[in-house]
């Protein structure tokens, strides 16, 4: 059976409360985390994503290999190299800011 042509146009819109929309925006939010951690759990996950990850971090952040701890098990050593090359790259940070505004 053949359909009639409309005749008229009807639009239907949906309005969001405050509430509403926050739960919504939380929700985008959980959802968008979701979709960029679950590859990145999955891939820590395989030794050859860990192993093709570290190579890249060798090859685009060189300066690392000065910050590895010497021994990894201990924690100690571990945590102090981190901190160690957070505060190399702050003072980076703050020395371009400084140059910047010169």
């Amino acid at each position: 059976m053949p359909r009639t042509k409309a005749d008229r146009t009807v639009i239907h819109r949906i309005e969001l409360g405050g509430k509403e929309r926050e739960l919504a925006e939380g929700a985008l939010a959980a959802f968008q985390f979701n979709r960029v951690a679950s590859p990145i759990v999955t891939g820590l996950s395989d030794v050859s994503f860990v192993v093709t990850a570290a190579a890249l971090l060798a090859v685009f952040f060189p300066e690392l290999k000065n910050f590895l701890p010497k021994n990894p098990v201990d924690p100690s050593d571990t945590i102090d190299a981190v901190t160690d090359w957070w505060d190399m790259r702050r003072t980076e940070v703050q020395q371009y800011g400084e140059s910047a505004k010169a």
